[in-house]
């Protein structure tokens, strides 16, 4: 949940508006992935997390939520240039 929660918020962030994070959307996609998606689809997602995690690690020697914002906005960035 926390790398979920931190990608998200790297996405929207809090701006004027609360960002992902403080409106919940990462319990949101949790409860639905648990109660709507198929067993390959959530596996799926926990694959996507894992992946977030590993690149982080190898950028930056920590998991994707222990990175500051400017540190987790770089690696969504290296993904965009793939």
């Amino acid at each position: 949940a926390r790398a979920l929660d931190a990608f998200l918020d790297t996405l929207i962030p809090a701006t004027g508006s609360p960002g992902a994070k403080a409106a919940g959307v990462g319990s949101f996609i949790d409860r639905a992935v648990a109660d709507w998606s198929l067993p390959a689809e959530a596996a799926a997602v926990r694959q996507g997390l894992d992946r977030v995690d590993a690149d982080a690690r190898a950028a930056h020697g920590k998991v994707f939520a222990d990175l500051d914002p400017e540190a987790r906005r770089a690696v969504v960035a290296a993904w965009e240039k793939d």
